[in-house]
């Protein structure tokens, strides 16, 4: 089993980010990879004391959160990125 397929469980969270993740219908860590910390930070009781430590998780299994200078637009069937330079192009 690839590491981004493996349920959220798998980080071993504390109990107040585990409980949002649940309450966010995040499953897996391919779903968390999808979100920046920004976006993350904007769940409801989900700290930089929260973000700190799925970043940690993360980190030590040289993953990362999603870079929060992409834009993500829904593209049906899938998320497509952009970059802020793809936006400033004219």
């Amino acid at each position: 089993m690839k590491m981004k397929d493996r349920p959220i469980e798998y980080l071993e969270l504390s109990a107040r980010p585990a409980w949002v993740m649940k309450n966010s219908n995040i499953k897996t860590i391919s779903d968390l990879l999808e979100y920046s910390r920004p976006e993350l930070r904007r769940f409801t009781n989900f700290g930089k004391v929260s973000a700190n430590e799925v970043e940690g998780r993360l980190g030590n299994l040289g993953l990362q959160l999603r870079d929060a200078t992409k834009k993500r637009i829904w593209i049906p069937g899938y998320w497509h990125y952009f970059s802020k330079r793809d936006f400033d192009k004219q």
